[in-house]
């Protein structure tokens, strides 16, 4: 029982690692668009990194319930279209 805990919170914080190292190497990529030369801080890309997964979570949820709505039991892409165009 305990080591199930520890490899879960092992696992976890993995995962929580990742997406800040995913964090770290896309945001400068995509900013070179805008400006040659970005420098972010911690503070910076974790604000980034959580409007980010804030903005995807809300357009997730909205097509749910649209989905919801139309009586449909998956996903697809034309709901995701339909609830951007909203």
């Amino acid at each position: 029982m305990e080591q199930t805990k520890r490899a879960l919170k092992r696992n976890q914080r993995n995962q929580r690692n990742q997406r800040k190292e995913r964090t770290k190497r896309v945001i400068p990529s995509g900013a070179i668009k805008y400006r040659p030369v970005n420098r972010f801080g911690k503070a910076g890309l974790h604000a980034l990194q959580e409007a980010n997964e804030n903005l995807l979570i809300g357009v997730l949820s909205d097509t749910n319930l649209c989905v919801i709505h139309a009586k449909i039991l998956t996903i697809m892409d034309k709901d995701l279209g339909t609830v951007r165009r909203l």
